[in-house]
């Protein structure tokens, strides 16, 4: 089972969290809840690649863009985190799953 940040699409002018993109396909750092910041977290002790699903916007359609490995998870206040990510690599791929409006992650 792994990891799957959502995330809206960069040129998407309705950001509910700031997130910085290397390009449309990769991400570099998002801002979080502490939860996935959390999970993020015990995704970087375990080694494990965290993949990002990007929702669809305009003529873009929903994908799992790239995956890549949490270089650090900081704390802003209580309740928000800020992953940098490192390592990103791009990946075009059917999500698995439809996420409901507002949902931040899903595991699959």
């Amino acid at each position: 089972m792994a990891l799957y940040v959502v995330v809206h699409h960069q040129r998407d002018q309705n950001q509910p969290w700031v997130n910085a993109w290397l390009n449309d396909e990769l991400i570099d750092t998002i801002q979080t809840t502490t939860e996935i910041g959390d999970l993020c977290r015990r995704a970087k002790e375990r080694a494990e690649r965290v993949l990002v699903h990007r929702c669809g916007w305009a003529d873009c359609s929903p994908v799992v863009c790239c995956s890549a490995e949490i270089e650090s998870v900081g704390t802003i206040d209580k309740t928000t985190a800020f992953v940098r990510f490192a390592s990103a690599v791009r990946l075009d791929q059917t999500p698995p799953r439809v996420p409901v409006k507002g949902q931040n992650f899903y595991v699959a």
